[in-house]
């Protein structure tokens, strides 16, 4: 792949990137119980299909056992926001219920904050506060996953103020998130300059081709900005002569480790385009291509307990749940919708069994890299040492699609 150094390396981790925000120390919280809680596992588990497993009883249980309020609007509130969703009508209608409390919550709450209040309510990168729509949010990029939350909340309730969240947040995308030299959004608007990493792709493109569906007039406009950031992002990072993705770009060019959740949120970004692209479009063959080679790069990367390495190439780190997680969901998708050809079916059953494994009866998902793509360029190992908010929300994205009707 090509190398562009347009990037200066960053001289120290920061806090508050992909992955900080984490519940409490290093053991999991015991949780706090609502009355959107009080459903035992048991009773969920006797609402869902006969072919969904206990642990996703399990891990539903344990995300409505936190009240609704201790969500922030960070992508470690809105990863579990979705993830409930995505199952409060397979059985769980207490998800929507809570889903809504965390929406009126933050609505009420949030604009009376002062700059440095918000800033200080979530452990996300600090960047540039954004207060001209419904909801205060920033410039860093695990805000833009208010859209996916949001987009969910109004298509279970057709609450306005839900769509007028998603447009607010792909108007910032569009408008007011700085650039590269190269065109990428950025991370955020204080380090935009130290690194990128292929994280904001999935946020970014996610978002603006949630607002191309909600809005008539200008949806073009957000869908040419999606397909521009798609096309930019896979250039830079994917190696397409190993179907792999690389973890970070630095100013010297790219850094020299493929991180499992760098090809999770890459891949995820080909399949958020995909979702919402007519098979008319010029655009969809190709990005159907590049996530089948990205699709082909994982595969032959699968370990022998069948998960994906936190570095996917290097055979001394260890297999990891999250990034595993996210190309097997990715992949399964896409072989089921017909964007790509069926030729995965052991590595998708391979994969979501090692992801299965390493979820508690009670409900913790393990084996999780917790910390970020720089640590992970830097082969800091940092695995189960934190139990952070959007874990049980990508466990439940992931098992909503491995057990899709």
């Amino acid at each position: 792949m090509k190398r562009r150094g347009f990037l200066r390396t960053m001289a120290a981790v920061g806090v508050g990137s992909f992955g900080a925000g984490h519940l409490s120390g290093s053991e999991p919280p015991s949780g706090t119980q609502s009355p959107q809680g009080q459903l035992t596992i048991d009773e969920i588990r006797t609402r869902l299909k006969p072919n969904v497993p206990t642990i996703v009883a399990a891990v539903l249980h344990r995300t409505l056992s936190d009240k609704p309020q201790s969500l922030d609007t960070d992508w470690n509130g809105t990863f579990r926001i979705e993830g409930l969703l995505r199952w409060s009508k397979r059985g769980v209608p207490e998800a929507l219920d809570f889903a809504r409390s965390w929406f009126e919550y933050h609505l009420e709450h949030d604009r009376k904050l002062t700059d440095e209040e918000f800033l200080k309510s979530y452990g996300g990168a600090r960047s540039r506060v954004i207060r001209s729509g419904l909801l205060p949010f920033t410039t860093y990029a695990g805000f833009f996953g208010l859209a996916f939350a949001c987009h969910k909340l109004y298509q279970h309730t057709l609450d306005p103020r839900a769509r007028q969240v998603c447009l607010d947040v792909a108007e910032a995308v569009l408008h007011v998130s700085p650039r590269d030299s190269h065109g990428l959004v950025a991370h955020d608007d204080v380090r935009f300059a130290e690194f990128a990493i292929p994280d904001v792709a999935f946020f970014a493109v996610r978002a603006l081709m949630i607002a191309s569906l909600l809005d008539e007039k200008v949806g073009i406009v957000y869908r040419r900005q999606a397909l521009y950031q798609i096309r930019a992002y896979t250039d830079a990072f994917l190696d397409r002569k190993t179907g792999l993705v690389r973890t970070a770009l630095y100013p010297s060019g790219l850094g020299p480790t493929c991180w499992c959740r760098a090809s999770g949120w890459l891949m995820w970004a080909l399949t958020a385009a995909l979702r919402h692209l007519p098979r008319e479009h010029e655009a969809f063959s190709e990005i159907a291509s590049d996530l089948a080679i990205l699709a082909d790069g994982v595969a032959k990367a699968q370990g022998p307990n069948g998960g994906l390495r936190v570095l996917v190439d290097n055979d001394s780190t260890p297999e990891e749940t999250s990034g595993t997680g996210m190309c097997v969901a990715g992949i399964h998708e896409a072989v089921r919708k017909g964007w790509i050809v069926d030729r995965y079916r052991s590595f998708i059953r391979k994969g979501w069994q090692f992801v299965e494994g390493n979820v508690t009866p009670d409900g913790w998902v393990r084996k999780v890299y917790t910390g970020w793509a720089v640590p992970a360029e830097e082969r800091k190992m940092s695995i189960d040492d934190n139990y952070h908010g959007w874990i049980p929300g990508f466990f439940l994205v992931t098992a909503d699609e491995m057990y899709a009707s």
